[in-house]
């Protein structure tokens, strides 16, 4: 829960071109605060490390991590690494058949 508001305040932040907010800002507001409201008191009952390293995961995508042409980058990177990974495949196997590979 905690990853996701933060999550969706970063979005935010991005889409309306303000900067993204640090790491103790998002603690403050999402743990620290959160914990003082009615619908999030049971994050009172759970320790505090995974809530803050949940955020700190988030810090490190990077500095523009929302932007969708980021994201639409290492898809393309993804999918040439297993376009090559696929024909390298072929080609072993091919070699095989040959008896050209032991």
């Amino acid at each position: 829960m905690v990853w996701n508001d933060s999550l969706a305040c970063c979005q935010e932040k991005y889409r309306s071109g303000e900067k993204k907010p640090n790491n103790s800002q998002l603690q403050k507001k999402f743990i620290t605060q959160s914990k003082k409201t009615e619908d999030r008191e049971w994050l009172s009952e759970v320790s505090a490390i995974p809530l803050q390293q949940s955020l700190n995961d988030l810090n490190r995508r990077g500095k523009r991590p929302f932007a969708p042409t980021n994201f639409l980058n290492r898809l393309k990177v993804r999918e040439k690494v297993d376009q090559l990974n696929l024909l390298n495949l072929k080609v072993e196997s091919q070699s095989k058949l040959l008896g050209l590979h032991s």
